[in-house]
C-alpha cells in the first residue's frame, strides 16, 4: 500500500513536469518568450505543482487555487510576486485548455488585492501639463531634447527602453505628408505594436531634430536621441537623471518622477478620460490584460478620494461633525 501510493504520487509529479515542460517549450518556440520570461514561468509553474503534491494540475479546482493565493500571502510575498505568479498560472491554464490537457481553468478569476503602498506612482494632469510647459520653455539644446523626451513618453506611453532604442525611421515617418498620427514601434521580445502620438510630441521632436547634431560624434548614428557614449543613444539613467532635474526645475518632488511614472500617467489619465481596459492593453503592449488591470485599481482609489473629497456625506465631512 505504501510503495504503491509512493508510485501512485510519482506518477502525478511526472505527468505534472511534463506538462510544465510542454507549455514552457510552447511559449519559447511559438511565443518567443525572452530566456529570463521563461525562467520565471518555470519557477512560477513549478512552485505551483510542488503545492499541488500528488494531485493532477489538470484537474486542479478553484478551491485548491484560493488555497494557494492565501498560503503566497501567509508566507509575506509581496503583492507583484503573487500577481506575477498569478499571471503565469493563468498562461499555463490557457495552454492547457487549448490543447485538451485540462478543462478547468482554476485562476480564471481568482484575484490579488493590491495594496495601496505598492500600487504604482502617477503624476496628475496638473503636474504632467507643468513639466510639459517648462521643458517647451527651455530654447537650449538640451532644453529641446527633454522637451521631445518628455512629450514622446506621456503622448505615447511607451517604455524608457523603447524610447532610447527610436531610429531616425521614426521621425521620417512623422514628418510624412500622409502621416496619420500612428506609428508601429518594436517593443518587448520583439512585438509591435501601434502607438499613436499628438501634435504637440511632433512638434517637440521636429524642434529637437534640428539641433541634435550636436549631440552626434558621428554622421552616421541612427538613433533619434544620439549619444556619444559606447551604447549611441541616451541611456536610461541619463533620462531619469533629466526628468529628476526638471520636476526639481517646476517645485514637484524628485522621488514622484521618473521615465515608468509618466508611462503610469499615459495609462491611468486614459482610463480616468473613458479609455476601455482593452484598447489600453493594446497601447502598452502588455501580453496579459491582468498586468493591465492594475490601472482600474490606481483610477478606483483616485476616484475613491474624490468622492470622499466633495461628497456631502463624504469621510471627511464625518469627522468635521464629530
Amino acid at each position: 500500500m505504501g510503495e504503491g501510493s509512493r508510485n501512485w504520487v510519482s506518477s502525478f509529479e511526472c505527468e505534472n513536469i511534463k506538462l510544465a515542460e510542454l507549455f514552457l517549450e510552447m511559449m519559447a518556440s511559438e511565443r518567443g518568450v525572452a530566456k529570463y520570461t521563461i525562467q520565471a514561468y518555470k519557477t512560477d509553474v513549478r512552485g505551483w505543482i510542488e503545492f499541488l503534491g500528488n494531485r493532477a494540475v489538470s484537474h486542479a479546482t478553484r478551491a485548491e487555487a484560493e488555497e494557494y493565493v492565501l498560503m503566497m500571502n501567509s508566507a509575506s510575498l509581496k503583492t507583484r510576486s503573487i500577481a506575477r505568479k498569478i499571471c503565469a498560472l493563468r498562461q499555463f491554464y490557457k495552454f492547457l485548455i487549448s490543447e485538451d490537457l485540462a478543462l478547468v481553468h482554476p485562476f480564471d478569476d481568482v484575484c490579488v488585492s493590491i495594496r495601496q503602498d505598492i500600487l504604482p506612482k502617477i503624476l496628475s494632469m496638473t503636474d504632467v501639463s507643468t513639466l510639459l510647459e517648462s521643458a517647451r520653455r527651455d530654447a537650449s539644446a538640451e532644453g529641446r531634447r527633454t522637451w521631445a523626451i518628455v512629450e514622446l513618453l506621456y503622448a505615447t506611453g511607451i517604455r524608457i527602453s523603447e524610447l532610447v532604442s527610436l531610429r531616425m525611421g521614426f521621425v521620417c515617418d512623422i514628418m510624412k505628408e500622409s502621416f496619420e498620427g500612428y506609428v508601429n514601434i518594436k517593443g518587448k521580445g520583439g512585438n509591435e505594436r501601434i502607438v499613436f502620438t499628438t501634435q504637440r510630441s511632433i512638434e517637440a521632436v521636429r524642434a529637437y531634430v534640428m539641433i541634435r547634431p550636436l549631440f552626434l560624434d558621428k554622421e552616421e548614428n541612427d538613433f533619434l536621441f544620439a549619444s556619444r557614449g559606447a551604447t549611441g543613444h541616451i541611456t536610461r539613467q541619463r533620462v531619469g537623471q533629466i526628468l529628476k532635474q526638471l520636476a526639481a526645475n517646476c517645485g514637484i518632488a524628485n522621488e514622484k518622477i521618473s521615465p515608468h511614472v509618466l508611462r503610469h500617467a499615459f495609462a491611468t489619465h486614459l482610463l480616468e478620460n473613458g479609455m476601455d481596459i482593452v484598447s489600453l492593453q493594446s497601447l502598452l503592449g502588455h501580453k496579459d490584460i491582468s498586468t493591465t488591470q492594475i490601472y482600474t485599481h490606481v483610477s478606483n482609489c483616485r476616484l475613491s478620494e474624490v468622492v470622499d473629497k466633495f461628497h456631502p456625506l463624504g469621510k471627511s465631512e464625518h469627522k468635521n461633525e464629530e
